[in-house]
Formats: structure tokens, C-alpha cells, sequence
């Protein structure tokens, strides 16, 4: 079934929280959950990295547009940085006392929710994951159940990427991968993916580095590879921001690389209208977003919700910028929901 934005009746309350984090929320009226209103009603609390990220700032920007769509009440919060792991966890343990029938989180680290997400479980709300995997060992040895995972298939994201590079370079040619945080489950998976396509195309990968998902170290980093490869055919990046260094870099050596990141932001967008960044895959943060929350008003029927759901990636390059631009942060194509069917 295709994205669709029903109203449903409303929900309430907005849960005030005094730590200091970088938070936002937005709330509409009615009765929540657990006070006697109708099953279908829900109450959401969204727990993100940081919004000072533009990725996550448009996940929290799409999930408000469902909820005030669909008069659901939410409350969005998250942390002032990505690395800020202490600081998101507390946020959740006091939103974890409120009387919210469902919790859509984003995890900074594989665990470091676990501990607020078993006492969440225990008061028998339903969890959902978003985009950032929650660790499934660890979930299963504190008895967390997460009713489903709602992300970009990262894999597929880098093997579309791989696939233009070595369409690029015509099947020869040597190609540079820049991941995010060394260990990090969506660079792993999206720089593997390329990898794997890349190879299969005929490509040599030189050099892979980690540039900690930061501007300014991939720009370095691609400065010192350019200068060891200066016939390098392209680089690859696990998101936006880095490519956007490595394009920098391209600029300050005088070399024409081509450059594919991941995430399709609206800067990156911008860089490829004007001719500079070669492509990216978007991965369409504001879906996951409009997806999390569909999901939370499905559970609140009691509906069995299915335990993955992949949001829409699309490649974007010079041919279809103009209309990725005109639609962003929204897809520019239709895609599937899955939790339209199960919402009554």
C-alpha cells in the first residue's frame, strides 16, 4: 500500500522535561492510553541521536508532520550531540515514567538504551527501533522486544552506489571508501555494500579509512589519498557530509574523482545541481520519521506489527536532482507503508 496521511482521532499530553538536551515536541488533545480512551488512540515519545544533525532533524521534522496530520500526540526529543551517549540515555529514563503507549527510539550506541528500554517493556509499552540498531543480544538479555525496525537497507544503499561507480568508471579503476565511526553498524553495512558492488564491477578499492562521519576529516583524509592516488577514479562516502569533503579535496588538488555519499540531503542536493558532488543515495530520514509513528498508532489497535520495515533510498544524480530537490525532504517517488493496512 502507498503513503497515505489519515486522521485519526487525537491523543494527548506533552511530557515536560527540565534536563539540558536539545529537545522539541508537539502535542494535541484527548485522552491517552491506559486513562480509559478508545484502543485505537496513541501517545508517542521519540527519542533521536541529536537534531543538530540535519539526518535527524528531519526524522524528528517528518514524524511531527504525521503526528499533526493524524492528531497524535508527540513528544520528540534528543541530544545535543551524536556522541552524547550519557545524555540521551537520561533523556529516555525520564521520559520512560510517563504514560506514553509507545517508544520510538534511535540509539546512539547498540546498548546504551537497553537499561531505560527494559523498564519500558516491563510497564508493557510497545518499542520501536529507528534506523540506528538496537543491539539484538542485548535486547534479548534484558528481555526488550522491539515490535519493529523501521531503516534504510544501508547494504543496498552502498551496493546502488557501487554499482554507478563502476557504471562511471566503466568497469576499471581504482575507487576510495570513507566510513563514518570505525564500528558503526550503518557504515559498516553501506561501505560494505559498496565494496561488494564495486568489486563485482571490475573496481579496486585502494584505500578505506573512517572520518568520523565529520567534514573537515574527510577533507583531509581525501586530501592525503588524492596526493598517494592521483588517477583515483572516485570515492565513496557513508554519508553527505563527507562527501562534500572529499569533493573539497577534489577542488584543492585539481583532480576529478567522482563522488557518491549517502543520506541526500538537501546541501548535497544543492551540490550536485550545481555540477560539483557526482550523486548520493538518499535514504529519506523524514519517511523513517512518518513510518515510526504509523507504526506507534498501528500498535495502539493492537495490531501485529512486521518486525522490519525498509524506508525508500533512491539514487539522485544530475538526471533527477530537479526533482529530488522539489519534494525534499519528502521522497520524490511513492513508496510502500506498511502500517497504512493495519491503522483502524
Amino acid at each position: 500500500m502507498k503513503y497515505r496521511h489519515p486522521a485519526v482521532v487525537s491523543a494527548v499530553g506533552l511530557l515536560a522535561l527540565s534536563l539540558s538536551a536539545c529537545s522539541s515536541g508537539n502535542s494535541t488533545g484527548g485522552s491517552a492510553p491506559g486513562s480509559g480512551a478508545p484502543a485505537q488512540q496513541a501517545k508517542v515519545a521519540m527519542v533521536l541521536k541529536t537534531t543538530s544533525n540535519q539526518f535527524w532533524a528531519t526524522m524528528e521534522k517528518g514524524a511531527k508532520a504525521a503526528a499533526g496530520e493524524s492528531k497524535t500526540s508527540l513528544t520528540a526529543q534528543s541530544a545535543t550531540a551524536e556522541g552524547a551517549i550519557e545524555e540521551q540515555t537520561a533523556l529516555l529514563q525520564n521520559l520512560a515514567g510517563g504514560d506514553y503507549s509507545c517508544y520510538a527510539v534511535a540509539p546512539i550506541s547498540g546498548t546504551n538504551l537497553i537499561q531505560p528500554l527494559s523498564a519500558i517493556q516491563q510497564a508493557g509499552h510497545t518499542i520501536i527501533n529507528l534506523d540506528s540498531p538496537i543491539d539484538t543480544a542485548a535486547a534479548e538479555a534484558a528481555g526488550v522486544n522491539i515490535a519493529s525496525f523501521i531503516a534504510s537497507n544501508n547494504h543496498d544503499a552502498g551496493r546502488m552506489a557501487g554499482e554507478k561507480m563502476a557504471k562511471l568508471l566503466g568497469g576499471k579503476g581504482s575507487v576510495a571508501v570513507v566510513g563514518g565511526i570505525a564500528g558503526d553498524a550503518n557504515s559498516a553495512a553501506r561501505t560494505g555494500g559498496f565494496t561488494d558492488a564495486a568489486k563485482a564491477g571490475g573496481l579496486t578499492i585502494v584505500q578505506e579509512v573512517a572520518a568520523n562521519w565529520d567534514r573537515q576529516l574527510a577533507l583531509d583524509a581525501a586530501d592525503n589519498i588524492l596526493r598517494s592516488h592521483p588517477d583515483l577514479g572516485g570515492f565513496y562516502t557513508a554519508n553527505d557530509t563527507m562527501a562534500l569533503g572529499a569533493v573539497q579535496a577534489n577542488q584543492n588538488n585539481g583532480t576529478k574523482a567522482f563522488v557518491i555519499g549517502t543520506d541526500g540531503n538537501e546541501d548535497a542536493l544543492t551540490s550536485i545541481s550545481q555540477g560539483k558532488l557526482t550523486a548520493t543515495v538518499s535514504q529519506y530520514p523524514s519517511a523513517v520519521g512518518r513510518l515510526g509513528v504509523d507504526a506507534c498508532r498501528a500498535a495502539a489497535t493492537g495490531a501485529a506489527l512486521p518486525k522490519k520495515v525498509d524506508a525508500p533510498i533512491a539514487l539522485v544524480e544530475a538526471a533527477n536532482v530537479k526533482d529530488a530537490l522539489a519534494k525534499f525532504p519528502e521522497p520524490f517517488k511513492e513508496y510502500a507503508n506498511p502500517f497504512s493496512a493495519l491503522i483502524r
